[in-house]
């Protein structure tokens, strides 16, 4: 992380996700895509809570069961 702090390597877009959810911004404002820094919804925040609200359960996308 300090090669890509000082310039010395590029970052990879997982670390500018990363640094995206601690700063709980997106990576479009970090990158100057967008002026407001409120974090962006994204596909599965926005499923998570359809599937919430009307009470059925997204079986299979569970990323800690084995099966799709």
């Amino acid at each position: 992380m300090n090669l890509t702090m000082h310039g010395k390597r590029r970052w990879y877009f997982d670390e500018v996700v990363t640094v995206a959810e601690i700063l709980n911004t997106s990576v479009a404002y970090l990158i100057g895509e967008v002026d407001d820094d409120k974090p962006l919804k994204t596909r599965k925040t926005a499923a998570d809570e359809s599937a919430t609200a009307s009470g059925v359960a997204r079986e299979g996308l569970d990323p800690s069961t084995s099966r799709l």
